[in-house]
Formats: C-alpha cells, structure tokens, sequence
C-alpha cells in the first residue's frame, strides 16, 4: 500500500513546473510594485488598486 502511494505521488521527471514559475514571478512583481508604492506613500490594498497606483 504505501510502495502504491508513493508511487501515485511522484512526480514525473519530465514535469518542469512552468505554471509555478511564473506564478512566483508574478508575485515578486507584485510585491516589488507594492513596495515602491508604500515608500511614496500609497498603499495598495488589492492587485486593482496596485495597478491603478502604478
């Protein structure tokens, strides 16, 4: 049973995980924008406001 899950679970080797890449890469952004916004002052509550900051 567990030699089963462990099995299940594996992740193929070819898997390169681009969506999680580029999801982290979104979020650096993000969170690099929001902070140049607070040093001048404005705070940026949601991804909208960010962007209307910007």
């Amino acid at each position: 049973m567990v030699q089963e899950t462990k099995k299940r679970l594996k992740v193929s080797e070819d898997y390169i995980g681009y969506d999680w890449v580029i999801s982290c890469g979104y979020y650096a952004m993000f969170h690099a924008a929001t902070a140049a916004l607070a040093i001048i002052g404005i705070k940026a509550e949601s991804h909208e406001s960010l962007i209307e900051g910007l």
